[in-house]
């Protein structure tokens, strides 16, 4: 049988990619520069993916939870 500890008093910084996972049908369109990918998004589901998905499981599991992710260049 498997035992979750109690994290009730655990305090967690998440540091890592914090992203979306959104789903669809991938394409390729042709421009004049490239072939490129291209997202066709069949429905708009929102769910956290990365480090923002161990976040949320901890948290659920019920640590105070703290997360850092960079942006930008």
């Amino acid at each position: 049988q498997l035992k979750i500890p109690n994290l009730s008093v655990a305090r967690v910084l998440v540091v890592g990619d914090v992203m979306l996972i959104v789903t669809g049908k991938a394409d390729w369109a042709h421009f004049a520069e490239a072939p490129v990918p291209v997202l066709r998004v069949d429905a708009e589901d929102v769910r956290p993916g990365g480090a923002a998905n161990v976040a949320m499981n901890l948290g659920a599991l019920g640590a105070a939870v703290s997360i850092l992710g960079l942006i930008g260049h």
